[in-house]
């Protein structure tokens, strides 16, 4: 019996224990019905890694934003922080009801209970439970929560928020969660309302819809009608959404995420599009102003734009037919992962310098659509303009690899524009012409627009050797997005403005600039990259945005720089 005894013991000291940590966690203590909630991660790390972060950007600066750091009380409405345990997570919550302000509810950690609620206005409900604050000037809002700590079964956002929304929300600095089930459920008369508006304005968009000689735009209105099913769709499966803020030692980071309902139509949608590693970013030149990449999902988007043409150009019954069986042809490709970059030439040559890499098979069916391509849409007349294509196979020979050469030339009424696209495609690509390469490898088909054969030389050389991989800045700016996703995105957007004010600063056909390419060189502006990025899962899609330190440290080089010029206007 004494055994047992001690048993029992035992385990009710063990349940109270854990009971006790369970209903530490501020998740916990909020119901299930809020319509959102905030959450601060500990603000003397919050507050202490942002400084460090300013300081790296401008040293000494980092101390204005502790020196600041007591504000934060009145954020709170606490502005001494008297009882306040800024070692703990600060959370807020939102209740919404319909026709109603938002009611918050401060949930914040306490060293000394009794002095953050002497602290804390008069005008506020205090509850004090188990190592919080809990507070709010809003009465019903407190008895929300007080109904909800009074009840053991009561069901919290911690009970209905998923593993993968936790870590998105207690992953950040800042974070803002929205539970979409609620919100919807107090506003499903206004969504429904925004249904019948915009079934209506279907069905007057013919109507509303332009009229452009040689262009068809009769498909816009069903166009508009699946794009409105799907995107009501998407709203009616959405469960939860969330944005956040981080700021670390390289940079500042910011991520949105959708959370949908197991099960639904846009889940089952978003698992056929899992994450890729997109590798083939690496196979582009190195030092490039911009890098991309796309996963196999580019396969829905070509057959969409493939169906697109006949649709909006007035075509020859011929080649409607061409197009048809292009189209049809284009069914037997099989897609993987695409890799693009891009880099500035000069105005003499052409500015644009593209790179594409796709991985995609067959490559002959592929030269052969493109062929065929061209000769469909090797005369298109439109008002104004009239389109010619060609496309030349195995016109050049680099290293053994034959490259095939497809030109566009746009041609414009010279009486009504005085030559003008002439002067652009001069200016933007080298000649009166755009010359499209590509060399069809094993597996992968190579395109570059620019820069002649000297930028299909680069190509394929740096296929071989995976240039962009071996660049250093490249791999530092493109590993907080991670090893695989569905899309990325990085731009140098400093070197991208100083080489546009070089070739300002040189061009003959521009006006004199109040600065010199000496100037630009001094600023010494390193290479760096923002970035975006997508992520899709079985359940929900996530989207990031990274913005190095080193980007930041160079826009205020450039802010330093044209502030100087503005003075020096100014002095004159």
């Amino acid at each position: 019996m004494r055994i047992l005894a001690r048993l029992s013991a035992a385990c009710l000291c063990i349940s109270l224990f854990v009971g006790s940590l369970h209903a530490a966690d501020a998740p916990d203590l909020i119901p299930s019905s809020v319509a959102a909630v905030i959450r601060l991660k500990a603000p003397d790390k919050t507050v202490e890694g942002i400084a460090d972060f300013v300081n790296a950007v401008r040293p000494g600066f980092g101390s204005l934003i502790q020196g600041q750091a007591g504000m934060l009380g009145v954020g709170i409405s606490n502005p001494t922080m008297n009882g306040v345990d800024k070692s703990q997570d600060f959370w807020v919550a939102v209740f919404l009801e319909k026709d109603e302000e938002p009611s918050v509810v401060f949930i914040i950690p306490a060293s000394d209970a009794e002095a953050m609620e002497k602290a804390v206005d008069e005008s506020f409900e205090f509850i004090a439970h188990e190592g919080f604050g809990i507070y709010s000037e809003d009465k019903a809002a407190t008895d929300i929560i007080r109904k909800h700590l009074d009840n053991p079964r009561a069901e919290s956002i911690a009970d209905v928020a998923s593993d993968e929304m936790k870590e998105v929300v207690s992953g950040a600095d800042i974070a803002l969660a929205v539970n979409l089930t609620v919100v919807k459920s107090i506003y499903k008369d206004e969504l429904e309302e925004a249904k019948e508006k915009f079934s209506d304005a279907i069905q007057d968009l013919p109507n509303q819809t332009l009229e452009i000689p040689g262009m068809k735009l009769d498909w816009l209105p069903g166009v508009a009608e699946k794009v409105g099913k799907h995107v009501f769709t998407a709203v009616n499966d959405a469960q939860g959404y969330a944005v956040t803020f981080s700021a670390t030692k390289v940079g500042l980071e910011f991520q949105e995420y959708l959370e949908f309902a197991e099960g639904s139509q846009s889940s089952g949608f978003l698992a056929e599009h899992p994450p890729e590693a997109l590798g083939v970013i690496n196979k582009m030149p190195a030092n490039q102003l911009m890098y991309g990449a796309l996963g196999s999902c580019v396969a829905g988007m070509n057959e969409w734009g493939m169906s697109l043409i006949p649709q909006l150009f007035e075509l020859t019954k011929e080649q409607e037919k061409q197009w048809g069986e292009i189209a049809k042809k284009a069914k037997k490709i099989k897609y993987g992962t695409t890799g693009m970059s891009f880099s500035l030439g000069d105005p003499e040559s052409g500015l644009i310098r593209g790179f594409t890499a796709a991985e995609s098979t067959p490559t002959d069916l592929i030269r052969e659509i493109a062929k065929q391509a061209a000769e469909a849409m090797g005369s298109l007349e439109l008002p104004g303009m009239k389109q010619e294509m060609t496309f030349e196979e195995k016109a050049e020979n680099i290293n053994g690899v034959d490259i095939d050469i497809m030109t566009t030339k746009q041609v414009l009424d010279d009486d009504q524009f005085g030559g003008f696209q002439a002067q652009i495609n001069q200016i933007m690509y080298g000649g009166e012409a755009i010359e499209t390469r590509m060399a069809f490898l094993d597996g992968v088909t190579l395109q570059t627009v620019g820069g002649g054969t000297e930028s299909m030389k680069t190509a394929l050389e740096a296929y071989k050797k995976s240039a962009a991989g071996s660049d250093e800045v490249v791999t530092r700016d493109l590993k907080p997005f991670g090893r695989t996703s569905n899309g990325v995105f990085i731009i140098d957007v400093p070197t991208l403005v100083v080489a546009g004010l070089k070739i300002a600063a040189t061009s003959p056909l521009l006006p004199p600039m109040p600065f010199d390419e000496e100037q630009l060189e001094d600023l010494k502006v390193e290479r760096s990259y923002l970035g975006c990025s997508f992520h899709l899962s079985d359940t929900s899609c996530k989207a990031k945005i990274h913005i190095p330190i080193q980007s930041i440290q160079a826009g205020m080089t450039l802010f330093g720089f044209f502030q100087q010029l503005q003075n020096n206007e100014n002095a004159f």
